[in-house]
């Protein structure tokens, strides 16, 4: 081989590496993308199930509050605040789920409103606080659906 044909040899070798280089950053690109994922799927399936859990615990309280309603205001908007932080919590966490219906996301987000608005005002209404409470279920279950569906991926 004469010196042309080494250099020739030379550039198309410079031109693979160059494109391997490519190819190895997309690679490893994408690995970091594949990893972020995985690890939100953890922290989802590590703190979600906590935060179920500590909703249904506080929610439960609630029914057992509406026998005695007018007397028991403070205590149910303790219990309504300890809900609406889990729920924002819970909001945060899901909205990186693709696998959460949009439609899901709007009915917690409005839930979470809800509560908000029930907080303010000037006095509690109970029938707003029993919808809570039954949107709070019906929240729950959801998601609880969503965490069985994602354990069998």
């Amino acid at each position: 081989m004469n010196e042309q044909q080494w250099q020739y040899l030379w550039q198309q070798l410079s031109k693979f590496a160059d494109a391997i280089s490519i190819i190895g950053a997309g690679a490893s690109v994408y690995a970091a993308w594949q990893i972020g994922t995985i690890v939100k799927r953890f922290r989802f399936r590590a703190e979600v199930p906590k935060l179920t859990a500590s909703i249904d615990k506080d929610k439960d309280k609630l029914p057992k509050l509406f026998g005695k309603f007018t007397e028991s205001q403070n205590e149910i908007i303790l219990i309504l605040a300890q809900c609406e932080a889990n729920l924002n919590t819970l909001s945060k966490q899901l909205s990186s789920v693709r696998e959460f219906d949009k439609h899901d996301m709007k009915a917690l987000k409005n839930l979470i409103q809800t509560i908000q608005e029930v907080k303010r005002s000037p006095s509690l209404d109970e029938h707003k606080v029993r919808e809570i409470w039954a949107d709070m279920n019906a929240t729950n279950q959801i998601v609880k659906n969503l965490i069985n569906l994602l354990q069998w991926e």
